[in-house]
């Protein structure tokens, strides 16, 4: 190996001798232009780097020499690519390969790359290869593409490299039209038809047409976006109507789909006089059991057992029942009925209802009975009829006395909101009952007009616009969704029977709380009021509001507004099922749920934020996924029972799972201050936020706002803690709280309050402080904050605090002031003696009670939590900045700062400390790291 390696160097040294000889000749027997020598005799050619020399013959092509024998032969070293070949049908979708012909001395050493140079885009595969590969996209057209391919010699000595470009036509292939319609629509006779379409085609412009294929022949009007319209025709059958929709695209190709229209005979048997089961009613329910007849079959198998079994709740079966019998016209439906209504509410010699003057009985019950009666009237006897008729007179004396009409109402106590919807209803229900009775015409319209008035002045008038304005009622989730169906029933048959319109926004306002109050991921409700089984995560289906729901869809009108509640509720069902428990779900789901409606309204509210002013409800989301916070505050005073009666609480929610919840409960404990995320002052009532029927004035909200990023709330309830009546003490100054919701995963709280040591009458009063007149005291002040599990102390900060449950991990920290004492509460010891339905075992959990060490008459207090299910990577900030005069980075006016960090952004958020007047032009210093920070500012005007 070594001696033929010294072989080919002294003859490399033998022809680059030459060569120079040859170069030095001058023109001796030697032509030469530019690099090219020849020689004849022993022939010498060169061009470029090539050398030829015959006798011993001497080939170079490049640097590359090869020797045979005495030959010894240089070729060239360069790359040359010969050709680029495809592999495959260049039509669109199919699979392509393009490889590269490449004559090479070594591929081994070669380097591939491939680029697009024009053309469709494709996305290209193996660019660093021999064979790239793409798959052709859908074409319009045919269209032509350049590639490019460069090889390199990757020989450090040589570096050599060709490009090469090739161009491919690539062919389009047709695609048919494809025509999307819902294949089957029923309807009643002589109702108006929307048949819409959408036609998608690949290439481009298609033509359509509309037919009609068989039944009889209606007037098609042309509508925008592929639809017609008309209306059907009066049948005296069921009768079926097909409509054809043709599409051909520019290249002739066609598709055809088939729209099938059943038309369904209206049926008007029903009389007049029959409360809420209407012609028009039924008539939807026999179209929507066409379509689907789930529902019917899940009311009659329910009922069935019913014909000889005597159930607990003798009204709703009576109202099944009936139903049943409107429907099908079964008479042995309706035999049941008068035999469930005689055996509840008309016997003797309980003058048709031993309870007619129980309250409650009267409010929850009679309807059934009053409505049964519209339902049964031509089938009873006449006798029958005048005997039932004597007893709903004296339900109507009796209550019109109760509710003092012929004094306008003098001495009728409305703080009970449930006891004046329901008698609102049951008073008009009476006054239709008997308003064809011959015996009973007086009374029967002053029956409608206490009706009325109960109505317009103290449901609408007072609460809908007034006290639970914005749709969310005072009640909370367990009473109020029970109260508000006497008024959406009142709307609905007013508006059958007299033709009087309701309003129509308090219904639309009623559904945006409805939804807003529904937990991310559909777990649960937010609690708010007195709970008498109270729970955390009771299923939706199981709170009144899925009964409320049922019923808001037989009032709504707006296309959207159904669209948002029929996409609630579904999902509902999707995630929970029907609710089978009570037969009144049946029936409302029969009469007002229709499983077939699709329409494409956005079934999502516009905007993540909620406000319900008279109860005073702010409800926020994140986002509408499924994964969103909700966070909920409430500033109010109490007006009615069972309401909330605490001031600036909040509760949070993340992925439809509590971080912080307040204790729910059935009045006592559960509506202390203590049960709430709120302030506590000290005072007569041992710290209430929200004095019971005592408060001086009513709370307000200074500034509410919402983006993407933030919800902002300044809320002040001084007027709320101070005391009116026996106490009369105005000892607060200034109570506000500002909470910034930093989405999805930050709240701050900012509490201010400033009390006035001279006003003590109250302890004075009611305390054992040792008080009297001309004395001064500092009253403490306190915030609370619940939580689901026990919050463990970090070890290297004393106002920090981890609390993790099995479905959350949260960050608790106090930041201001700077010497704080907070204490760790187990609620199972607190309410350890507590009776049950104030304080239920499974509300008995954890919280901390956050004070300054020192008493101070001006408090200010900064909290932060931050949180994250238990499954995701989160790193809190472990270390917020309060920006303050004193450290120099707020230089002007009464501001105090929040910068902490979010997973994503960085937040600078000021607060207000006047929050009764709009600070302008305030100046602040950004922190270390914040340059890039988003600063907001509640109710500030930044530079």
């Amino acid at each position: 190996m070594n001696v033929c390696h010294s072989m080919l160097k002294v003859k490399f040294i033998y022809v680059f001798f030459i060569l120079l000889l040859i170069q030095s000749c001058g023109e001796s027997g030697v032509t030469k232009t530019s690099n090219e020598v020849t020689q004849t005799g022993d022939e010498v050619t060169q061009t470029g780097d090539e050398v030829t020399q015959t006798g011993d013959e001497v080939t170079q092509t490049g640097d590359e020499v090869t020797q045979t024998g005495d030959e010894v032969t240089q070729t060239s070293d360069k790359v040359k690519i010969i050709s680029i070949e495809s592999d495959g049908l260049l039509y669109e979708a199919s699979e392509i390969s393009v490889t590269g012909n490449i004559l090479a001395p070594d591929s081994n050493q070669l380097s591939y790359q491939w680029n697009q140079i024009s053309g469709v885009p494709l996305n290209l595969r193996n660019t660093t290869q021999q064979t790239a590969r793409f798959t052709i996209p859908n074409l319009k057209t045919n269209e032509e593409v350049t590639l490019e391919l460069t090889v390199k010699d990757t020989n450090n000595a040589t570096q050599t490299k060709q490009t090469k470009q090739t161009k491919l036509t690539l062919l389009y292939i047709n695609t048919p039209p494809i025509i999307e319609v819902e294949p089957e629509v029923t309807v009643n006779e002589l109702s108006e038809v929307v048949l819409s379409g959408n036609i998608i085609d690949e290439e481009g412009d298609v033509t359509s047409q509309w037919q009609q294929s068989s039944g009889t022949t209606v007037e098609i009007t042309p509508l925008q976006d592929l639809g017609i319209s008309f209306e059907t025709p009066k049948v005296s059958t069921i009768e079926t109507l097909t409509f054809e929709l043709t599409a051909i695209d520019t290249d002739g190709a066609k598709a055809k789909e088939t729209i099938t229209v059943t038309v369904l005979p209206y049926t008007d048997e029903i009389p007049q006089h029959v409360l809420l089961l209407t012609n028009d009613r039924i008539n939807q329910v026999k179209r929507k059991i066409a379509e689907d007849d789930s529902a019917w079959n899940d009311l009659t198998s329910n009922i069935e057992k019913y014909f000889i079994q005597i159930p607990y709740n003798y009204g709703e079966y009576a109202g099944s029942f009936a139903l049943a019998f409107y429907v099908s016209g079964e008479m042995k439906y309706m035999e049941r009925v008068i035999e469930l209504l005689e055996h509840t509410y008309f016997s003797e010699p309980d003058i048709g209802w031993k309870y007619y003057q129980d309250r409650n009985a009267f409010r929850s019950a009679s309807r059934w009975a009053i409505m049964g009666y519209t339902w049964i009237k031509l089938y009873i006897p006449l006798a029958q009829q005048i005997k039932i008729e004597n007893i709903l007179s004296l339900w109507g004396e009796y209550w019109l006395e109760y509710i003092d009409f012929e004094n306008d109402f003098n001495n009728f106590r409305i703080g009970d909101s449930d006891e004046v919807t329901s008698l609102a209803e049951n008073l008009t229900l009476l006054g239709y009952a008997l308003s064809d009775s011959p015996k009973y015409t007086n009374l029967s319209q002053q029956l409608l007009n206490a009706g009325d008035a109960l109505l317009n002045r103290f449901v609408v008038d007072y609460y809908m616009k007034d006290i639970m304005a914005g749709g969310a009622w005072a009640e909370g989730s367990d009473y109020s969704p029970a109260t508000q169906a006497h008024w959406m029933r009142i709307f609905m048959i007013n508006k059958d029977q007299r033709d009087i319109p309701y309003p129509i926004n308090y219904a639309h306002d009623a559904l945006q709380a409805l939804i807003h109050q529904t937990l991310a991921n559909y777990s649960g409700v937010y609690k708010y009021g007195d709970e008498e089984r109270a729970t955390d995560y009771e299923p939706v289906f199981d709170d009144n509001r899925y009964l409320f729901a049922l019923e808001l869809m037989g009032l709504l009108e707006d296309q959207e507004d159904i669209a948002q509640l029929t996409q609630w509720f579904n999902t509902l069902l999707a995630k929970e099922g029907y609710k089978t428990t009570s037969i009144t779900t049946h029936f409302q789901r029969l009469l007002h749920h229709d499983p077939k409606l699709k329409n494409n309204v956005p079934v999502f509210p516009e905007s993540t934020i909620n406000i319900s002013p008279g109860v005073g409800i702010v409800s926020s989301r994140s986002d509408w996924t499924s994964s969103a916070t909700n966070l909920y505050f409430i500033n109010r005073e109490i007006h009615v029972h069972h309401e909330h009666r605490d001031a600036l609480s909040f509760d949070i929610a993340y992925k439809g799972n509590w971080i912080t919840k307040e204790k729910t409960g059935y009045d006592g404990v559960a509506s202390s201050s203590l049960a709430h995320n709120t302030i506590l002052i000290e005072n007569a009532d041992n710290g209430s936020s929200s004095p019971t029927l005592r408060a001086a004035g009513k709370p307000k909200y200074l500034h509410i706002s919402d983006d993407k990023h933030t919800t902002l709330i300044s809320a002040d309830a001084t007027d709320t803690y101070n005391m009116s009546g026996y106490y009369a003490t105005n000892y607060a100054e200034l109570v506000n709280r500002q909470l910034a919701f930093i989405k999805p995963g930050i709240v701050i709280t900012y509490d201010h309050v400033v009390t006035k040591p001279d006003q003590i009458k109250d302890l004075i009063q009611y305390s054992d402080l040792g008080l009297t007149q001309g004395m001064s005291h500092t009253r403490w002040v306190k915030t609370i904050q619940h939580f689901q599990a026990k919050p463990e102390r970090q070890e290297l900060s004393s106002n920090s605090f981890v609390i993790n449950d099995d479905n959350n991990q949260v960050l608790f920290q106090n930041i201001w002031p700077i010497n704080t004492n907070i204490e760790v509460v187990d609620e199972q010891k607190l309410w350890a003696n507590v009776v049950e339905y104030q304080i239920p075992e499974n509300q008995k959990k954890w919280h901390l009670s956050i004070s300054s060490d020192s008493k101070t008459p001006d408090s200010e207090i900064i909290n932060i939590i931050q949180f994250a299910s238990v499954d995701e990577v989160k790193d809190f900030d472990q270390n917020p900045i309060v920006m303050t005069k004193e450290n120099g980075l707020v230089k002007s006016n009464d501001v105090i700062g929040v910068a902490i960090s979010s997973s994503s952004e960085k937040f600078i958020i000021l607060f207000s400390q006047s929050p009764n007047k709009t600070i302008e032009n305030v100046e602040y210093i950004l922190p270390s790291g914040y340059d890039d920070a988003l600063v907001y500012g509640i109710d500030i005007k930044l530079k």
